[in-house]
This record gives C-alpha cells, sequence and structure tokens, in this order.
C-alpha cells in the first residue's frame, strides 16, 4: 500500500500524514482477524451454542407450562359451556338451572368455537438491539410467542346481559339452527324463574317454530288458561308489547353496567315478518332486563344501532361492525328434532317442583331408579315371566309402583276397592302440557303382568 502510494502520488502523497493512516488500519484488521479465527473464534462460537441450548430448553419448558394452562383452560370453557351434543345429559341433574342472576356468567351463552388468548401472562422479555440478537434463538421466541399467545377451539360465549339486541342474519336455516343451539342452552342452564323467553313470528304453528311451545320459560309469568299457563308466543312484536305491557312498563332504561337486580330477564325472539316498525321494543335504545334476539335482515333495527349484529354462514360466524364483516368463530347449531326432544324434556320441570336441585343449599333427591329397578327387575334380560308372572294375592293384588319419594321410597297405585285395602279403580291424572301424561300412564304395569292401563286420551 505504501509502495502504490509512492508509484502513483510522489512525494504529494506523503505530505498528508492522513494517508499513512489507512494502511496501518488495514494491518491491525488483520491482525485481529488473524488473532480472533486463531484462538477466540472456536471458543466463541461453542459459547455461543451452549447459550442458544439453554434458551431452547428454557423455552421448551415454558411451552410444557402453557400447554398445560391451555388445558385447564380449556376444561374449565367446556364445563361451563358444554358440547351441545350433551346438552340434553343435564337435565335432571345438578347443574340444570345452576345459574343466577347474581352468577357473573348468567346470561351468557355458547354460539360457537374460536380461538382466544391464554390465561395468564405471556409477555416476551426486552430483547437487546437486532444487531446484538443471536438469530436462531429469536426465531424460536417468536414462533413460541406466536403459537402459546391464543388457545383454538375454546368456546366462544355472548353475553346477553350485555346487549339491548342482538341479530342473527343469514341463510335460514343458518340462522333457526344457531336460534335453536342459544335458546336450548339458555333454557338448560338458567331457570325458567329468572328467564323468560317470549317470541313474536308470524306463523307460531310452523314446524320451525312449534317446538318451542314446550319450553317451560315461555310460560306468562300470571295468566293461565285450562292448560297452565299461557305461552308467551305470538303472531307480532305489537301483540306481545300489549299482553306483557305492565311487565315492560316496569323496566328502565338499559344499562350495560348497572343492570337492575331481581328482573326476570327477558329474551324476546323477533322475526322480520312480525315487525311493522312501530314497535317501541325496536324503536328505543332498550329495556332493562330485555335482550330482543332478531332473526334476519330488518332495516334500521335496535341491533344495528345499539347492539350486536352476527352473521352466520353455514359453519362460519362473523360479527358485523362500521369496519367491516370479521370472522370469528365456528357457529353452533341445534337441528329441529334435538330441540324438540330437549324442549319436551324440560316440559316437565318447575322451579316448584325442582327446589332440591335448583337450590345448592338443599340436599339433592335421590336417583331415579328407573321403572325396572321399581317393579324390582335389575336385569331385564333376565326376567322370566313363568316365575314373575304366578299372580299376586292379599295386599300385593292389583298393586304397582309409579314413582318415588325424594328419599327414594316408592310410591305404590293399589287400585283394589277400599274395601280391600285399596284405593278403588278410579283416579285422574294431572300435570301441565307436555309432562309426560300419556308416556307414562301406558307403563304403569306390575311385575306380575297385570296390566293397569293401556290408554290415554286427553279432551
Amino acid at each position: 500500500m505504501i509502495a502504490m502510494m509512492a508509484v502513483t502520488g510522489g512525494r504529494s502523497a506523503f505530505a498528508n500524514p492522513l494517508f499513512l493512516m489507512f494502511p496501518l488500519m488495514m494491518v491491525m484488521s488483520m491482525v485481529g482477524m488473524v488473532a480472533s479465527g486463531g484462538r477466540g473464534g472456536p471458543a466463541r462460537a461453542a459459547e455461543v451454542n451452549e447459550d442458544r441450548k439453554d434458551y431452547l430448553r428454557h423455552l421448551a419448558t415454558l411451552r410444557d407450562t402453557a400447554d398445560e394452562a391451555a388445558a385447564v383452560q380449556r376444561a374449565d370453557t367446556e364445563r361451563d359451556h358444554p358440547d351441545p351434543r350433551s346438552l340434553a345429559s343435564l337435565i335432571g341433574t345438578a347443574r340444570m338451572w345452576e345459574r343466577r342472576p347474581s352468577d357473573d356468567d348468567f346470561g351468557d351463552v355458547r354460539i360457537g368455537l374460536g380461538a382466544h388468548r391464554l390465561a395468564g401472562d405471556l409477555t416476551p422479555p426486552e430483547t437487546a438491539p437486532v444487531e446484538n440478537v443471536e438469530p436462531v434463538s429469536a426465531v424460536a421466541l417468536r414462533r413460541f410467542v406466536q403459537a402459546r399467545s391464543a388457545v383454538p377451539g375454546l368456546a366462544t360465549a355472548l353475553a346477553l346481559r350485555g346487549f339491548p339486541a342482538v341479530s342473527l342474519s343469514g341463510p335460514h336455516d343458518d340462522v333457526h339452527a344457531l336460534m335453536r343451539s342459544v335458546v336450548c342452552r339458555l333454557a338448560v342452564q338458567h331457570g325458567p324463574d329468572h328467564l323468560g323467553v317470549a317470541a313474536a313470528v308470524a306463523d307460531p304453528i310452523a314446524p320451525h317454530w312449534d317446538w318451542i311451545k314446550w319450553l317451560p320459560h315461555v310460560g306468562h309469568p300470571e295468566r293461565v288458561d285450562g292448560l297452565g299457563p299461557t305461552r308467551m308466543i305470538y303472531r307480532s312484536l305489537a301483540a306481545l308489547e300489549d299482553d306483557l305491557a305492565d311487565h315492560l312498563a316496569d323496566r328502565g332504561r338499559f344499562s350495560r353496567t348497572d343492570p337492575s337486580p331481581g328482573l326476570r330477564h327477558l329474551l324476546v325472539i323477533v322475526g322480520d315478518e312480525a315487525l311493522t316498525g312501530e314497535e317501541e321494543l325496536m324503536l328505543g335504545s332498550g329495556l332493562d332486563g330485555v335482550t330482543v334476539l332478531e332473526l334476519g335482515e330488518i332495516a334500521d333495527s335496535l341491533a344495528a344501532r345499539r347492539g350486536l349484529s352476527l352473521s352466520v354462514d353455514g359453519d362460519r360466524l362473523s360479527a358485523r361492525t362500521a369496519a367491516g364483516v370479521e370472522e370469528f368463530a365456528t357457529a353452533d347449531a341445534c337441528g329441529l328434532a334435538n330441540a324438540e326432544a330437549i324442549a319436551r324434556r324440560l316440559a316437565r320441570y318447575r322451579p316448584a317442583s325442582f327446589g332440591a336441585l335448583a337450590d345448592l343449599d338443599t340436599p339433592i333427591t335421590a336417583a331415579d331408579p328407573g321403572l325396572p329397578g321399581l317393579l324390582g327387575v335389575p336385569d331385564a334380560g333376565g326376567f322370566d315371566p313363568s316365575l314373575a308372572w304366578r299372580g299376586r294375592h292379599g295386599a300385593q293384588r292389583l298393586r304397582v309402583p309409579i314413582g318415588y319419594t325424594v328419599d327414594g321410597t316408592p310410591i305404590d297405585l293399589d287400585l283394589k276397592e277400599s274395601a280391600h285395602g285399596g284405593m278403588g279403580p278410579h283416579g285422574l291424572c294431572v300435570g301441565a302440557t307436555g309432562s309426560g301424561k300419556c308416556d307414562s300412564i301406558p307403563t304403569k304395569y306390575s311385575r306380575r303382568g297385570e296390566l293397569v292401563a293401556s290408554n290415554c286420551r286427553v279432551a
């Protein structure tokens, strides 16, 4: 470098001392490269490899911890919002009607499955400047945070008490499948004394609406007829407002943060064909303790102004906002036959007769032994008619169990004349619509083969 400067620059190259710094800097750089590559290079590389292994092992430990937290979070959500296919198994157990207005999750209802943030604090550490970050460890950290910060496939719930109205739009069958899932889930987890369901539809006896009449939650709080509480099912929203005017007049303006305690929450299902556009529920800003569930596209609806607008298309569930449509979950669905089966099973229960199971401070009643247990037939496959149907005499003649008390003691029906110690051959079976009169009477027979009843007629 000095020789070249002398040849090309001559004496002028040495006139400025700064020119001598460049070759000196190059010599020092070469010495440093040789020193680092010869002695410190492999040692430094080994140290970096060990640090990387330690950090990756640390991430593996954190990954196991995050997976355990996700498993606990999934178990909790599955208990609070069980799979729709297992919903019917809660009927008649201590978990039926378990939610109270004082509970934080009262009115929360699952509408689908989606991704949610991991419970807990998963905060990435502060890193050094980019030029000082080890690239392999940085990529591993970024992938770990991306993969573990959210838990997929968790129940996505809708808080009814947080909105004065919710709209469901989309294909007719998809909207009604999601609506049935929401209503059935609410009816199983909330008692009719805390949650009421009213419907305003153009054709209440249509197949896709007829099932709802079996729910005890649609019973009018005061009015009764020959079949029990009248059903809060109307052909228009105006008729609903007229019939429930006294109950709606006592409610103040909707408040998301300060709902009035002691009010029976009312879910009002509205079809677009049942609207005139002049109803108070649709024109106002919402009522305290009332959630309007709008089905279909309704122009200038309460849900569009102050509530939540949902769109369902197949299994895709999206939310409509001013910014557009965002898909956020896989929608739940409930078939018509399944919804009617759940509603019919619920029809037999009332809060007054279900107090032992509904009140957590009251001992739970005895488990249902079933008809074979009441008849003393533990194994139907081992039942021998030649031994069991020999006929009965004395006090056991024409005597058959028909139920059991709260402590499990069988209750017998004795059809003998009172002179023979019985109750007489005549009786009356009373029960509300859908309580199971016609289903139970033909099954009441004795284990000796004596037929008790074989026909049922309801006027």
